[in-house]
């Protein structure tokens, strides 16, 4: 009879343990499958943020890089203007000092005394010839001795030398003065070389 029962003890004692050790498993399981399932979206959650910084990384240093690019092409392109200017402003330069040293030369008077000449033929009518100021002493000498028409002499508003012939009675006008034939090439430079160099000729005329 005590056997009967220590029989039954250990029948029940052994039916506690597999149970125990059943849900041991179970809880294990379940712990084992929950911590994957963290670890998973964890690292799923490591590599987003990881794309998230590349892709904000190469959004800022292709920013950066375009920043740099579009300083450059500006520098570049300031340097690039200020040498036409430069180059434009020292041609231009050039041709009014050789114009100041052509005045005051023998071969200038001889100049003078064609496009007079040339101005009363084309118009063949009463001519007006207009010199500069430092010229009007040579007017006596600039005249043909058999003018195809009357020619008188007065004074001009412009500067670097060359004269302007009008005909009254035509109403036309000749412009062959050496001021608007600069103001004609400085034109010409302004289309080569761009806005900056008619920045400077203005600022020059406000002087």
């Amino acid at each position: 009879m005590p056997e009967q029962r220590e029989h039954k003890l250990d029948r029940f004692t052994s039916v506690i343990r597999a149970d125990a050790l059943n849900e041991s498993k179970k809880i294990y399981e379940d712990i084992r499958l929950e911590s994957e399932s963290m670890l998973t979206s964890a690292e799923d959650e490591a590599l987003a943020e990881s794309f998230r910084y590349i892709k904000n990384e190469v959004s800022r240093i292709r920013g950066e890089s375009g920043r740099r690019i579009s300083k450059k092409i500006m520098e570049s392109k300031r340097a690039l203007a200020k040498r036409r200017a430069e180059m434009g402003e020292s041609v231009l330069g050039a041709v009014r000092e050789r114009l100041a040293a052509f005045v005051k030369t023998d071969a200038y008077a001889d100049l003078l005394r064609s496009l007079t000449l040339r101005a009363a033929q084309t118009f063949a009518a009463e001519t007006v010839v207009y010199l500069r100021d430092e010229d009007m002493p040579l007017a006596g000498k600039l005249a043909p001795k058999n003018p195809p028409c009357g020619i008188s002499f007065a004074k001009g508003d412009f500067i670097l030398g060359g004269i302007i012939a009008a005909c009254p009675q035509k109403r036309l006008q000749i412009d062959e003065s050496f001021d608007t034939t600069l103001g004609e090439l400085s034109e010409r430079f302004s289309e080569l070389f761009g806005p900056e160099m008619r920045k400077n000729e203005a600022r020059e005329k406000d002087v």
